[in-house]
């Protein structure tokens, strides 16, 4: 992000420093002129706007004690005492701030602790402008703007609307005028204008925010240095409040995302039912009710399935274990419910073995094999299987791999062949996104292909979730209105991460976190969260996990852990998010 002290130069002569002769008592030479200490002290006020975090700040440069500082030159001028505000939603609770200035070298440095860590600023003050390098924040690096509040400081803070979005803050005193924006994934920097009469004009970097002021609101048009353009609305005194609407779960720092407001750590697990050994796998949510698979191995030719209620009642056997060698099965590697229907994929480890779609009535009953859905290289613990009301898919991750339709009722339906390891698959009921190597990327085809063929189309290239060289390999991805995520996994630097992007393949691929921990098994979302787990170590069946959460609209940020888990399934209804820990189906409360 470029320097802000470009905003000094709107604002030179409007606090000129003070020039004067310095008298000696006792004689009648002149003493040579020296530069005087400027009047530094006083309030300034202003705010800090960055990836999904605002901020309202307030600082106060405190006068000298002695009544003779004006009559000394800087030199002699030694640092004054400043103390300060910070109020922001994201952080929850004001942040008491303290440093100094120094005169001789227009000098200013903060700090001060806040529930999320340190925040510290050292930069300039100039011409009633504190300027510099951003802020360092639990949230990064975050671009402050200060104006002495005796140039008649308004501030102004709000959303960016439309594509792109993001943050605004505008700072005006007198006819000059300051931005700073932030922009979802995308571009940040401040930038410098004028306001004339109600009109607000600030451009810069091929960025632009033109407005008009009435009263106490800001509204006008925003261009980002791509030419993208939106709309805003930004409000004076906004700047403490604003994340609070935007973002839950903290920011791109040590709590939980690219910013907002921090609901606080995740609540305490509860367990909603114990099922057998050796525990929970796949599961799968419909009107209240979950459905799970016990984790049995593709080794123990074992498939056993049962429901229960989210309240925990009611619990029930959906498909009964088999005791072999009496009665072999393949286990299961996915499930989905349609209807009265459970579809289950079966297991596909090791390497090489075809899959097989099985069916079940969701009240119980009779397991039917339907039908060969192809070859696929991935172990149980994957998510390469999901179903809508058009149709059941499969993504097969061999080295030259295909993403399979089938109806429901089990006949063929469309392929697209020859990708590069698809492993992943998810569908909104309209379109089904899969995702693979660095040949496939992230795309999307009609959920059509469940009863033909189909065209599929790019939403995001495989270089968007590159650790470094190493193109992650994606493990599941879900969908909400508006995104595609997916998680993936560097498993050479044995790292993990979460992205998201547009399902029409708008805008910039968004980093939600990078993890110094593999990630495996699949991933779900609500209207706040991200849920997805990490791993110690690669491996296969239900390895030692956590689940975390991560805002959905966070910037490389950091993850809450909630809790042990089985890597396999995570599944929410909005209220509650459910998942598999050994033997035990727990919730958590969102």
């Amino acid at each position: 992000m470029r320097s802000m002290t470009r905003f000094l130069a709107l604002f030179t002569g409007l606090l000129a420093p003070v020039s004067l002769a310095t008298a000696h008592c006792g004689s009648d030479e002149e003493a040579p002129t020296a530069a005087a200490a400027p009047v530094a002290e006083g309030t300034y006020a202003g705010a800090l706007i960055g990836d999904g975090f605002a901020g309202s700040v307030k600082l106060t440069i405190a006068a000298e004690a002695t009544s003779t500082r004006s009559l000394r030159p800087l030199a002699l001028v030694g640092p004054l005492t400043l103390t300060g505000t910070i109020e922001s939603a994201t952080i929850g609770v004001p942040v008491t701030v303290t440093g100094t200035y120094d005169p001789a070298t227009q000098s200013v440095s903060f700090s001060g602790s806040s529930p999320k860590g340190e925040v510290r600023f050292r930069g300039k003050l100039e011409n009633g402008v504190i300027s510099g390098p951003p802020a360092e924040t639990p949230f990064g690096p975050v671009p402050l703007l200060l104006v002495k509040e005796l140039l008649g400081v308004r501030v102004f803070c709000g959303e960016i609307t439309g594509a792109p979005a993001g943050l605004l803050g505008v700072i005006t005193a007198g006819d000059r005028a300051g931005a700073a924006y932030s922009v979802t994934a995308g571009p940040r920097d401040a930038i410098f204008g004028s306001v004339r009469g109600a009109s607000l004009d600030v451009q810069g970097g091929g960025a632009k925010v033109l407005g008009e002021v009435s009263g106490a609101t800001l509204t006008g048009t925003f261009t980002s240095p791509t030419g993208a353009g939106g709309s805003y609305v930004a409000t004076e005194g906004r700047c403490a409040t604003l994340a609070a609407g935007l973002l839950d779960g903290g920011g791109g720092g040590t709590d939980g995302g690219g910013g907002g407001t921090d609901a606080g750590p995740p609540k305490t697990p509860e367990l909603v039912a114990t099922v057998a050994s050796p525990g929970v796998g796949h599961i799968a949510l419909a009107n209240g009710v979950l459905y799970y698979t016990v984790a049995h191995s593709y080794f123990s030719q074992k498939l056993e399935i049962g429901k229960v209620g989210t309240d925990g009642q009611n619990a029930a056997t959906v498909v009964a274990v088999n005791v072999p060698p009496g009665e072999t099965r393949p286990n299961a590697s996915g499930l989905a419910v349609v209807g009265s229907t459970l579809y289950i994929s079966g297991g596909t480890n090791p390497p090489g073995v075809t899959s097989t779609l099985l069916t079940a009535p969701s009240g119980g009953g009779a397991l039917t094999t339907s039908v060969d859905m192809g070859e696929a290289a991935k172990f149980e613990n994957y998510s390469n299987f999901a179903a809508d009301s058009a149709g059941v898919y499969r993504a097969d991750c061999a080295g030259v791999s295909s993403v399979r339709a089938f109806s429901l009722a089990g006949a063929p339906g469309g392929a697209l062949t020859g990708l590069v390891g698809a492993c992943a698959i998810a569908t909104d009921g309209t379109n089904v996104f899969f995702g693979g190597g660095q040949l496939t990327g992230i795309q999307r085809v009609p959920n059509a292909i469940a009863s033909g063929s189909a065209v599929a189309t790019p939403v995001a290239s495989a270089d968007d979730y590159k650790f470094g060289a190493f193109v992650a390999s994606i493990q599941s991805m879900t969908t909400d209105a508006s995104h595609v995520y997916w998680v993936a996994a560097n498993n050479a630097e044995q790292k993990g991460g979460v992205w998201r992007r547009a399902k029409d393949g708008s805008g910039a691929t968004q980093t939600l976190t990078r993890t110094s921990k593999l990630v495996r098994g699949a991933v779900a979302v609500d209207d706040s969260y991200v849920y997805f787990f990490t791993v110690d170590a690669a491996g296969q069946g239900p390895s030692s996990a956590t689940l975390q959460r991560i805002a959905k609209d966070a910037n490389d940020g950091t993850p809450q852990p909630i809790g042990a888990a089985n890597p396999y399934s995570v599944v929410t209804d909005g209220s509650y998010v459910y998942w598999g820990d050994g033997t035990s189906l727990r919730r958590v409360a969102k």
